[in-house]
């Protein structure tokens, strides 16, 4: 299988390969029917090129509120009730924080660290995350034969930050509230997960995630893609994002599961890359059935077929 990979994957420049990764990675083919799919996306605008529809920066060392760092005299192991949380890589799902699983880093005093000038700030009387503060965070732990390997969500205007070398953020510098959630939507589809699989070893590094190809999506698609995740990210609880955007959905999504509300999601991933049906029921022989289940897969088969 190694050597079969290595012989698909000659096409690609020594320089291309160093961009895609910081280990001379070369991308994994487990069957023939991926090559097809990695050279289709491989001609979109990647996500740090500054080329696409929005720009994306990994954000790793902000905050480090671990024992040897910098940020350590800001957090306690007891739970204060009022303070904020320390994320956890545990913590991070899609389009969710997991706030029952338990945390073992709190903030007492968030509005101590208003002076730092990191992105939280002062409003309303009490410590907020500010809009130039990263919305969308990911779990810098990961592997490429996890259940799901590009793992994301956005913080909450308040209530919780992550922590160097388990959660990260990803800085999308002057993108509009929708352009940042419907590349959040793009984040947790199957086809960029896909792709990132063929790079990602144990971390999602800054030139894993720079160099994802990017969907060619108009406004009118990015705001749907957005209405869709708000919807989701509205079920989980949260209401606003940091800056204080306030999150809004179209009525009509109501009534949809969240199987539906992904599967439309992944439509339009497939229409932005112009791939095909066949392209996506190659990528998913990547995922198990934990990762998508059956009703996904049907999900996904009724969305595309009406698309």
């Amino acid at each position: 299988m190694e050597n079969a990979s290595r012989e698909n994957s000659l096409w690609l420049s020594e320089q291309e390969i160093r961009d895609l990764t910081d280990a001379c990675v070369i991308p994994w083919f487990s069957s023939p029917d991926d090559r097809p799919l990695f050279e289709r996306l491989r001609a979109f605008p990647r996500l740090g090129s500054g080329k696409g529809w929005v720009t994306g920066t990994a954000d790793s060392s902000r905050w480090d509120f671990s024992g040897s760092g910098p940020h350590k005299k800001f957090v306690g192991a007891k739970d204060p009730g009022e303070g904020w949380r320390v994320l956890m890589t545990r913590h991070v799902h899609a389009y969710r924080i997991a706030a029952d699983v338990e945390f073992q880093r709190f903030i007492p005093s968030p509005e101590k660290l208003v002076p730092l000038r990191l992105g939280v700030v002062t409003k309303r009387n009490k410590p907020v995350i500010c809009e130039e503060h990263p919305s969308i965070i990911y779990r810098y732990p990961t592997r490429n034969d996890d259940t799901r390997t590009l793992i994301a969500t956005v913080l909450a205007e308040e209530g919780y930050l992550y922590s160097k070398g388990y959660v990260h953020g990803l800085r999308t510098e002057n993108a509009s509230p929708k352009a940042t959630l419907a590349l959040l939507g793009y984040l947790n589809s199957f086809i960029c997960d896909w792709w990132v699989r063929r790079f990602n070893d144990r971390h999602m590094t800054l030139p894993v995630l720079a160099n994802m190809p990017l969907p060619d999506w108009t406004d009118e698609v990015q705001e749907q893609v957005a209405r869709i995740v708000s919807c989701i990210l509205m079920r989980g609880g949260l209401t606003r994002l940091p800056g204080g955007h306030r999150l809004c959905t179209d009525g009509t999504l109501k009534q949809c599961s969240e199987f539906d509300l992904i599967a439309r999601i992944e439509g339009f991933v497939l229409n932005g890359f112009g791939i095909t049906r066949e392209h996506l029921a190659a990528a998913l022989e990547d995922f198990s059935d934990a990762a998508c289940p059956e009703s996904l897969r049907t999900a996904f088969n009724k969305c595309i077929a009406t698309d």
